[in-house]
C-alpha cells in the first residue's frame, strides 16, 4: 500500500527504483535533511511536517500538499508516517477565501457606516442653518415700509407743502413699490427656505433608510416587509419620481 500510495511521486519527481530518501532528496529536502542530523539511537525526528509537491508533468499542473511524521525505532529502522491533507487543504483555503471576503464586507459596512455618519451630521448642521434664515426673514419682513408707507400717505399733504406734492406723490409711490417688492421677496424667500427644509428632511429619511440595511450585514436570513422594501426604495427615488412627474398607484391583487 506505501509504495502504491508513493510511486507515483516518484514517476513524478523521474526518479527510478523505490529508495524512499530518493524521494525525499527532490520532494521533501528539509525531512531528509533532519532525518541525516539526528543522532540519537531512537525519537522522533519530524512531527506532522507539511510538505507541497507539485506535479508539473500533469495536465493541468496539481498540487499535493502532505503531513510527514519521521520516528527513529532503532538504528537500522525508521517509521515514516505519509498523509495526504490535500482536500483538507482545499476547505482550508475557501473558509480563509470566505472569512477573507467576510472582512472586506465588514470594512465596506463599515466605511459606509462613517460616511453616513458624516453626510447625516452634515445635513442636521445644513437643516439647524436653514432653521436660523428662517428665523432671521421673519424679522426682516415689510413691516416697517408698511409703517412709513402709512405715515408718508397720512402726512402726504404736509410733505407736499414741504417738498411739493409731485415729489410727495412720488415717494409715496416709491415707498409703496418697495413694499410690494420687499413682500414678494419674503414670499419667495420663505418658499425657498421651505424647500430647501423638505429636501433635507428626505435625505434625513433616506440617510436613516441607508443606516437600517447597512445595520443588518450580519449575513442572518430574517422574514422582511415587501412592501416596507418598495416604500423604501419609492422613498430614495421620490426626487427622481417628482422631477419626471412619474406617479406610484398601489394596486390590490385579489
Amino acid at each position: 500500500m506505501a509504495i502504491q500510495y508513493l510511486m507515483p511521486h516518484f514517476i513524478a519527481n523521474q526518479l527510478t527504483g523505490e529508495n524512499l530518501f530518493d524521494l525525499l532528496s527532490v520532494a521533501f529536502p528539509n525531512a531528509l535533511e533532519a532525518l541525516k542530523s539526528y543522532q540519537k539511537p531512537s525519537g522522533n525526528i519530524l512531527q506532522q511536517e507539511r510538505f507541497s509537491v507539485n506535479h508539473n508533468i500533469q495536465n493541468p499542473a496539481t498540487e499535493q500538499h502532505l503531513i510527514l511524521t519521521i520516528n527513529r525505532l532503532d538504528e537500522k529502522s525508521y517509521l515514516f508516517i505519509l498523509d495526504d491533507l490535500t482536500e483538507l487543504y482545499k476547505k482550508e483555503q475557501q473558509l480563509f477565501a470566505i472569512q477573507q471576503e467576510q472582512a472586506v464586507e465588514r470594512g465596506k459596512f463599515e466605511v459606509i457606516s462613517g460616511v453616513l455618519h458624516d453626510i447625516g451630521n452634515a445635513v442636521v448642521g445644513f437643516g439647524s442653518y436653514l432653521t436660523k434664515v428662517k428665523q432671521l426673514s421673519k424679522g426682516n419682513d415689510a413691516t416697517m415700509l408698511s409703517k412709513l408707507a402709512q405715515f408718508v400717505k397720512a402726512n402726504e399733504a404736509a410733505i407736499g407743502q414741504a417738498i411739493g406734492v409731485p415729489k410727495a406723490q412720488a415717494m409715496v409711490q416709491l415707498i409703496d413699490g418697495l413694499k410690494a417688492k420687499q413682500e414678494d421677496h419674503m414670499v419667495k424667500m420663505e418658499k425657498a427656505i421651505t424647500d430647501q427644509m423638505n429636501i433635507v428632511t428626505h435625505v434625513k429619511d433616506v440617510l436613516n433608510i441607508q443606516r437600517q440595511y447597512i445595520g443588518s450585514e450580519s449575513g442572518e436570513r430574517s422574514l422582511v416587509s415587501l412592501r416596507g422594501i418598495i416604500n423604501d426604495a419609492l422613498a430614495m427615488q421620490l426626487a427622481t419620481l417628482e422631477k419626471r412627474n412619474i406617479a406610484i398607484r398601489w394596486i390590490r391583487l385579489s
